[in-house]
């Protein structure tokens, strides 16, 4: 066996250290004072003097202490979510936003209103994605489709052609309630009287009753 760098190692390839690994994990296996089901404990438990249980449900004090925090039993409950540590984190930063925002709503509201102001296509963009989950429309569209909707229409109504730079309406060139999706290439910036004029009639009907289409 060729001399290897590392001082431990003394297997002569990773298979033959997979095997060794196996043959030492399969040393602590032993039944669940619970349930008697046979398990491998991890390393860290055993040195400390535990690994007696198999889950945690079969833990009495575990299940408790879980229970009392707040936090799931089962053996998935934490794999998710990064592990029963992140877990307790994210309670108790969650539990400090929850009394940040309490004691600071008014500043909080006042901030949203003011972006809100500041980016209407963020708002729009919003008020779309909830008409469609309403009415089960697929497709979505975000606030960076509609500054760029409003790019490619350079500024005018997609109807009547006038400005509407300063007030617009996202419409949906083919309507929610007629099957339409709610994906960029479905929308198209109108001026107020024009949405209002459109509804939810065809596209199509709707030119033709402007004089655009034949």
């Amino acid at each position: 066996m060729p001399p290897s760098k590392v001082k431990n190692n003394v297997r002569c390839s990773a298979e033959c250290n997979a095997i060794y690994r196996k043959r030492i994990k399969s040393r602590r296996k032993r039944d669940c004072e619970t349930c008697g089901n046979e398990f491998i404990p991890r390393l860290s438990q055993t040195k400390l003097g535990g690994g007696k249980f198999c889950s945690q449900k079969c833990n009495p004090s575990g299940a408790k202490a879980l229970k009392i925090r707040g936090w799931p039993i089962g053996e998935k409950a934490y794999k998710w979510r990064g592990g029963r540590k992140a877990t307790y984190k994210r309670r108790l930063v969650n539990g400090k936003l929850a009394a940040y925002r309490k004691a600071n709503a008014d500043t909080i509201r006042a901030t949203a209103l003011a972006y809100r102001a500041k980016h209407p296509e963020v708002g729009r963009a919003a008020q779309a994605r909830r008409s469609a989950r309403k009415k089960n429309a697929g497709g979505k569209h975000t606030s960076t489709d509609i500054r760029e909707l409003m790019r490619l229409q350079k500024g005018q109504c997609a109807a009547c052609r006038i400005n509407i730079k300063n007030e617009y309406h996202v419409d949906h060139i083919t309507s929610l309630a007629k099957g339409g999706s709610n994906d960029k290439h479905n929308v198209q910036l109108l001026c107020g009287p024009c949405n209002r004029s459109k509804h939810t009639k065809d596209p199509i009907r709707f030119m033709q009753e402007r004089g655009f289409l034949l």
